[in-house]
């Protein structure tokens, strides 16, 4: 599997949900557009069709992105990535682009934000 990083907007507010053995798991999607500036207008526009990354986050990684993140969160996250193919229901091939989180950050580029420490973190 590769390790990348990918930046973006949370397209809705992630989902919680927990496993039969109780291990938490939260899943949302991050949308990313490549932007330019247009000096003639002197104006950002898009430069490119827009990537959809489903994310998935374990335990107290995935309760810390449902309890911080919301639609339209500018986020970071790095993982492994996945990629999933399948049919849809006409028959058509798809594929799904998928990253298993192993970290998850809020980006400052567009908002301020001041860290928790949580509870039961590892340090």
């Amino acid at each position: 599997m590769a390790t990348v990083t990918v930046s973006g907007n949370v397209v809705r507010d992630p989902q919680l949900r927990f496993t039969q053995s109780g291990d938490a798991v939260a899943s949302f999607t991050v949308a990313h557009t490549k932007r330019k500036f247009d000096k003639s207008t002197s104006t950002w526009v898009d430069d490119g069709d827009t990537l959809f990354v489903e994310v998935t986050a374990w335990k107290a990684l995935g309760e810390g992105a449902a309890e911080s993140l919301r639609q339209g969160s500018k986020v970071i996250v790095t993982g492994e990535l996945r990629q999933r193919n399948w049919l849809d229901k006409e028959g058509n091939k798809r594929v799904t682009i998928g990253l298993d989180a192993s970290d998850v950050g809020v980006s400052v580029r567009a908002a301020k934000s001041a860290p928790v420490q949580s509870e039961d973190a590892p340090w």
